[in-house]
């Protein structure tokens, strides 16, 4: 009974791989990005959209990561870079010497040009970007009220030829009242038959269009993960500097506790956190630079194809808009031609006049 207690309680007790084994499938069904597939169109631009997220998301993994620090508790690290974050403030170096603060030059800046204007350029087009995604909303929704308001009225027209058949039968179907309303009744069943026709026209290109469009959505939603990379750098180097202000203060102490011989446990302690620190901060400064190559190449990257793709978007945007007015041309042309129209008319230009017109509208003013 005690052997087979004792291979019960081996076959019932987990491996160590078996717990910390990581779920592989969670892990292949989670978003990445915020891009919902769902979304109208995804499938069209899924593939493309999905890789770039992939890609940027590489920017805001760091390869190298610090090793755990004996003795320095996450608490401890939060204040002593909240400390260098304020040392360094550009407030701080404005008005610190008002209030008797030092301002400390660190020393590791942020020296990239190429980033910082990328950066802000990022900032920008996020804002641009949210800017015509609502717009192109509103475009759409106006589309589908078009397209509701024009079969609605095709229908009402049917229902009104079916009441003037109703009347030209009451009237008598050959009298001169009667043809008439036997006329007018077929006019109207045309012109619900085209304007029915012109409504599934506009259905189909609004449709078109939320897929033409689908590049917008998809370069929307990398925004998020560019953010998360800049911030993810620039955490770090306020890590690192933090970590060379430390190598300089234990330094400073070192030196100044070394003429005292009744020291030297304290001395061989900060010794050993010296060691420490000194490894942190080489980790710390090989993630960081790290992050800078991988971010310079992204950068590059994202805005090349986003160049490529916002021009195959308004390409597509362009042919939607050419199927649709000629499809809704040729069903009206036609109908105008079943109740009376010439079709030499076609051959000369119409020219509409707005009852109340605008400024010309250039570079948005």
């Amino acid at each position: 009974q005690q052997q087979q207690q004792q291979q019960h309680q081996t076959v019932q007790a987990p491996t160590p791989s078996m717990q910390f084994a990581p779920d592989s499938h969670m892990m292949a069904s989670s978003p990445i990005g915020g891009i919902n597939p769902a979304s109208p169109g995804g499938a069209a631009n899924r593939g493309s959209a999905q890789q770039n997220v992939s890609n940027s998301s590489m920017m805001t993994s760091p390869t190298a990561t610090s090793p755990a620090t004996p003795n320095r508790s996450s608490v401890g690290k939060f204040f002593r870079e909240l400390r260098q974050s304020m040392v360094t403030s550009s407030a701080v170096a404005a008005v610190g010497g008002a209030f008797g603060i030092e301002a400390a030059k660190p020393k590791i800046v942020e020296e990239d040009a190429k980033f910082l204007v990328d950066k802000e350029k990022s900032t920008k087009l996020e804002t641009e970007l949210c800017g015509l995604s609502v717009k192109t909303e509103k475009i759409l929704q106006r589309e589908e009220k078009f397209a509701d308001s024009l079969g609605a009225f095709g229908l009402e027209c049917m229902k009104f030829a079916r009441v003037e058949e109703e009347a030209s039968g009451i009237s008598g179907r050959y009298s001169e009242p009667g043809t008439r309303l036997a006329t007018a009744a077929q006019f109207f069943r045309k012109v619900g038959n085209a304007s029915v026709r012109a409504s599934r026209i506009a259905r189909a290109a609004t449709v078109q269009l939320a897929k033409a469009m689908d590049p917008l959505h998809a370069h929307l939603n990398l925004m998020p993960s560019v953010r998360r990379a800049t911030q993810l750098r620039a955490d770090t180097l306020l890590s690192l500097q933090t970590l060379l202000s430390d190598q300089e203060r234990l330094t400073n102490r070192i030196s100044k506790l070394a003429p005292d011989i009744t020291k030297h446990v304290k001395i061989e302690q900060l010794k050993r956190e010296l060691e420490v620190t000194n490894r942190l901060a080489e980790n710390a400064k090989r993630e960081y630079d790290c992050i800078r190559a991988r971010q310079a190449n992204e950068f590059a990257r994202t805005e090349k194809e986003r160049v490529e793709e916002f021009e195959q978007m308004l390409l597509g945007l362009a042919r939607v808009q050419v199927a649709q007015a000629e499809r809704t041309l040729s069903v009206w042309r036609s109908l105008a031609e079943e109740l009376g129209a010439s079709p030499e008319e076609w051959s000369q230009t119409i020219s509409v006049e707005d009852s109340s017109p605008e400024k010309e509208v250039v570079d948005g003013k």
